[in-house]
């Protein structure tokens, strides 16, 4: 708690220059028409005395309110507090004024690549709409469960690439040239091409009724659909040139 002592009202002015570190002792304060201003260099920090009368119990009640600016997320940002007596509010008062004057100098100590590596790295997990503690607390999480060997910057041994070849060539296609570390393609085989034909024909021919199952046109129409059309054949062809493999 601040002493009584360096916060009697005084007509002097405090420097308006940022003080290196800020002390209890460096702390001003003057008495205005309507608040008590509670100054450390350029930090302000005004307390109001308010009061207010309830009805019900007839009673009248006396308030201090503290208010100051304060930075959030780069933003100045109005805020307020309450004591019941003046000097819990003074004492208050400077402390805060106190805080905000080192934060402040702590920021004017940033170099300008500590400024523009604060810049990047916000616009870098913009699209991630998290806060820049959040997205460094995540980053040093995953780099406690990895191996101290692993790293996540790029580098030859932390990265990896998949090559993923999938279908045939379809009747018609020339023979394309495959890639040195490829294998030749495939061609569709005549099973499958038939089981397509089979199943493309079903669907025209049941174009106006697929998924349709059951008809009951008794009182009221009931019609019950299956939940896929594939012909069992052209299941079976399916089925038998599944592979998997890793």
């Amino acid at each position: 708690m601040i002493s009584p002592v360096d916060l009697h009202p005084t007509a002097a002015t405090c420097d308006s220059a940022q003080v290196p570190s800020a002390t209890p002792s460096a702390v001003k304060v003057r008495q205005r028409k309507k608040f008590t201003e509670v100054r450390l260099g350029s930090v302000l920090v005004k307390v109001y005395r308010s009061r207010w009368r309830d009805k019900k119990r007839r009673k009248l009640y006396r308030a201090h309110t503290i208010i100051y600016h304060d930075l959030v997320a780069g933003r100045p940002v109005r805020k307020r507090e309450k004591r019941s007596s003046r000097q819990d509010a003074l004492d208050r008062a400077a402390q805060l004024a106190i805080d905000l004057a080192n934060h402040r100098t702590q920021r004017l100590q940033a170099t300008d690549a500590d400024l523009a590596s604060l810049h990047r790295a916000q616009e870098l997990i913009a699209p991630t709409g998290k806060a820049l503690e959040l997205v460094a607390a995540d980053y040093a999480e995953a780099f406690s469960i990895l191996q101290p060997s692993f790293s996540l910057q790029p580098s030859a041994f932390s990265l990896a690439r998949v090559t993923y070849t999938a279908g045939y060539l379809l009747p018609g296609d020339p023979d394309p040239q495959p890639p040195p570390d490829n294998p030749q393609p495939i061609r569709l085989p005549a099973d499958l091409e038939q089981a397509a034909v089979e199943q493309v024909a079903y669907w025209f021919q049941k174009r106006d009724k697929l998924g349709l199952k059951t008809y009951w046109p008794s009182g009221a129409a009931y019609q019950g659909f299956a939940d896929q059309d594939l012909l069992e054949s052209v299941k079976v062809v399916l089925r038998s040139h599944q592979r998997w493999s890793l």
